[in-house]
């Protein structure tokens, strides 16, 4: 009973701190994070299309200009489901937004004390650890100040995977389902933090090489998580490769990684300032005080954490050294590795390794207290450590010039569309459109060898209809719309229409005059295929997880009993 007691507690004071992680709801905005105008705009359409009974979402029509911009291929929307379901529920949009952030606030501090409790098998240290790592400064961040949701959403299952990873090498390798379950909402969540992980695993199996038992048993359980993530992520995946070897696309966004590497006395600064504040308004982007502290007391009192807590010591001391202009960087700026864009990402990393050196350190005092006030009075303390800096990290964004004066989300998407830097159309438009972006993005026609602003263009889920009488009284069109693998041109008929690549990269349409254009993307039966074997992966693998994690208690509850 005192067990379920517990539980029960851990579980109202999860739900109370994600109300916390919420509070700025009271003011009725959504405050402008640096990306957030773009996922606004993925949430909104999502929303509108689950709203007609759509689940997946695939065609930006009601968003992005309206240029049938096919971003559910490029950016993996699975994990935006919860936000586009409370849009449904709740009619306040900007409520729907926050409770989004509340369950996967909620669901952030469950993966998290889950995968350290299975590490030490305690409660105190995991429970701490947890709270730690949800309000921690890289992922407050990323919530609010980068509105980064992506990366945002990749964070809540990375402890998972992690986990999983470690179980593999050095625990029960039967947990290997821990690593598929968190990597595989990875993979659906952010294709950058993706990579990044993928490479992070890569390197830490070279290093511990020696160190792990049973290598080939573990490389077995590790290629099995791995064509498990596969056939899960696939539902994104396919369709991902289908396009991108259909025809050349740049590279999104690409930085200096070593121009956007942050200073050292930088990241001092910003760590001695709690600042949360966006990089437009001077702020270097960092691991955050608290964390900061446990890692360097986490270097003093090395000998006696475990040998994982020795790892999460080396890792974060890495991985923030690597944020900083003290790695060479510039050396591979012209790799692979250009993709992360900012060595900040590597914040993910640090963050949740400092988190497990918190767990391991409260765990360890707490367990030497003499008497339970002493073990409360620890508690306490460090709980005052994490929310004290992480309430004043958030006045400061709020506070902050960029979120007091740039347009904030008030439950209408009108404003978004106008601001051609916050809607990043060119990272997934095709080379060579490149050019004609601009003049795309603006609805512009090419009727003849004359340009012509269309005006009358009307939205559907997977759909979008040109109905302009200029263009229905046409018989040869370019539209407005880039041309990509499985996008098909019928008339309001439903008759196909015969259609050519133009010299913009834009779709030219030969057809009768008076009829509408109406494009559509059609998925290929791999798609389909694909998208059904990732539902089926995610319903086995779950099922067995919850019947593995149940045998497992029960049995650890009869070990105990006797």
């Amino acid at each position: 009973m005192a067990s379920k007691s517990k539980q029960i507690f851990i579980i109202l004071s999860f739900i109370g701190l994600s109300f916390l992680f919420i509070i700025y709801c009271r003011y009725g905005v959504v405050f402008n994070g640096d990306d957030m105008p773009y996922h606004i705009n993925r949430i909104i359409e999502a929303t509108t299309n689950l709203k007609d009974g759509h689940i997946y979402t695939v065609l930006m029509t009601h968003t992005f200009k309206k240029i049938a911009y096919p971003l559910g291929i490029f950016y993996p929307s699975v994990t935006i489901f919860p936000f586009t379901l409370f849009g449904v529920l709740i009619s306040n949009p900007v409520h729907a937004i926050y409770a989004g952030f509340f369950f996967y606030t909620f669901l952030t501090l469950c993966t998290t004390y889950i995968s350290f409790k299975k590490i030490i098998n305690r409660r105190i240290g995991p429970y701490v650890g947890a709270i730690a790592y949800t309000f921690s400064s890289y992922h407050t961040i990323n919530a609010y100040t980068r509105f980064a949701l992506g990366e945002y959403l990749a964070m809540t299952f990375l402890p998972l995977a992690v986990y999983g990873f470690y179980a593999i090498l050095f625990k029960d390798k039967k947990e290997w389902y821990y690593l598929a379950i968190g990597m595989i909402f990875i993979v659906t969540s952010h294709v950058l933090t993706t990579f990044i992980i993928t490479l992070f695993f890569a390197i830490l199996i070279f290093i511990l090489l020696p160190w792990i038992k049973e290598k080939w048993v573990a490389l077995r359980y590790i290629v099995l998580a791995g064509v498990v993530t596969l056939l899960g992520s696939s539902i994104f995946i396919y369709s991902f490769v289908q396009q991108e070897l259909y025809q050349s696309f740049e590279q999104p966004s690409v930085w200096n990684l070593y121009n956007s590497s942050a200073n050292a006395s930088d990241i001092v600064l910003a760590l001695l300032n709690n600042s949360f504040k966006s990089a437009f308004d001077g702020n270097t982007y960092n691991l955050g005080i608290t964390l900061f502290i446990v890692t360097i007391v986490g270097i003093f009192r090395y000998k006696v954490l475990s040998n994982i807590g020795k790892i999460a010591v080396m890792v974060s001391l890495v991985t923030l050294l690597m944020t900083t202009k003290l790695f060479p960087w510039f050396i591979f700026q012209k790799t692979i590795f250009s993709v992360i864009q900012t060595p900040s990402r590597l914040l993910i990393l640090t963050t949740l390794f400092s988190s497990y050196i918190l767990c391991e350190l409260v765990q360890s005092y707490y367990m030497d207290a003499k008497n339970n006030v002493v073990k409360s009075y620890i508690i306490i303390a460090v709980l005052i450590g994490i929310l004290a800096p992480w309430s004043a990290g958030m006045h400061q964004i709020l506070s902050s010039n960029t979120m007091t004066n740039w347009t904030k989300y008030t439950g209408t998407v009108k404003n978004y569309d106008n601001i051609e830097w916050a809607l990043y159309l060119d990272q997934y438009t095709p080379r060579d459109g490149q050019k004609t972006l601009k003049e795309v993005s603006n609805n512009i026609a090419i009727i003849g060898r004359k340009k012509y602003k269309v005006t009358q263009i009307k939205s559907g889920y997977n759909k979008l209809v040109f109905e302009d009488n200029k263009i229905v009284n046409t018989k040869k069109v370019d539209i407005p719309v880039y041309r990509y693998l499985n996008y098909q041109i019928f008339n309001s008929k439903g008759q196909k229409l015969s259609v050519s690549k133009s010299k913009r990269g834009t779709i030219l349409v030969n057809k009768r005059s008076g009829d509408k254009i109406v494009v559509r993307y059609v998925p290929s039966k791999g798609e389909i295929f694909t998208r059904v074997i990732s539902i089926i992966t995610w319903i086995i693998l779950l099922s067995y997880a919850f019947i593995r994690e149940g045998y497992r208690s029960k049995e650890q509850e009869r070990l105990f009993n006797e």
